[in-house]
């Protein structure tokens, strides 16, 4: 695959974030994976916060970009209210999980081989991310990698307005996310696209 069609694949993917925003049954979330040092983690441990769930692969392009802040927003929002897991779904060997630790300094790096556990938690591309309340219900979800760290909290805050301190009316702040997110959004698309495309030549 010449690097030009990778630099579409890499846009075209970049392009549907907030396009898809799947929405399951209210039922509660629950998995048991191993970590990137083959521990077992259990979801439910971490009930009574707000759970980001990241389905990544080490050949997605857009999944690295959004690797990059995962860190910053988790540490951003506080451990106590707030907790992000990585999961690749790409069947990593120890070398690749290794360099996504060093790499990004991701604290919940999981691995889900088969992407059995994303198929129970949401469809479509990747990265694909979950958002749960602290009963491990739904808050919301959707495909595609945000530009930035700043459009990624926006986005957050429209899902999931609990987690952040201030109590804000939920219609206003959904009709100026969504204003505010599309101008900001467009704008780092734009970039984010210029840059992988002069690195394709």
């Amino acid at each position: 695959m010449s690097r030009f069609t990778k630099t579409i694949l890499v846009f075209a993917v970049i392009l549907s974030f907030g396009l898809s925003k799947n929405v399951h049954a209210k039922k509660t979330y629950d998995f048991k994976l191993k970590d990137y040092k083959g521990r077992t983690v259990k979801l439910s441990d971490y009930k009574g916060k707000y759970i980001h769930v990241d389905f990544s692969a080490d050949w997605c392009g857009p999944c690295h970009m959004q690797a990059t802040y995962i860190k910053e927003v988790e540490e951003e929002l506080g451990s106590k209210n707030f907790v992000s897991f990585t999961i690749l779904i790409s069947n990593p060997n120890k070398e690749t999980l290794k360099k996504w630790r060093r790499k990004y300094k991701i604290k919940h790096l999981l691995v889900d081989p088969k992407g059995k556990v994303k198929k129970r938690f949401i469809a479509g591309g990747i990265p694909a991310n979950v958002i749960l309340k602290p009963d491990l219900t739904l808050a919301g979800n959707w495909v595609g990698a945000a530009p930035s760290k700043e459009i990624f909290i926006r986005e957050l805050k429209r899902v999931a307005p609990g987690l952040f301190k201030k109590k804000t009316n939920k219609a206003s702040l959904e009709v100026g996310s969504k204003i505010s997110t599309k101008l900001d959004y467009s704008i780092g698309l734009v970039k984010t696209y210029l840059r992988t495309l002069l690195n394709a030549f």
